[in-house]
């Protein structure tokens, strides 16, 4: 998505585009081993995330509770990684 910002300054009006990406979140660190754990709807987490950063719901503690999975060394033993 593009986003056309006009600044003034002085009598000069200079036009910048600013190109917006969503920001990282803590499941993109962690997408090979979210998608690779059985049992885990990879897409319903993120939307999970989603809504939960939106202020939707609480899932501060599902999204917790799958994070600490996801950064554990044993899950990436458990994956062969």
């Amino acid at each position: 998505m593009m986003i056309s910002t006009v600044s003034s300054i002085g009598s000069t009006r200079r036009r910048s585009w600013i190109r917006e990406r969503p920001p990282r979140g803590p499941l993109d660190d962690h997408a090979d081993r979210l998608r690779a754990v059985p049992g885990v709807d990879a897409a319903a987490a993120r939307d999970s995330y989603r809504r939960h950063r939106l202020g939707e719901v609480d899932a501060a503690e599902e999204l917790y509770r799958l994070l600490s999975v996801l950064e554990m060394p044993l899950t990436g033993r458990l994956l062969d990684e």
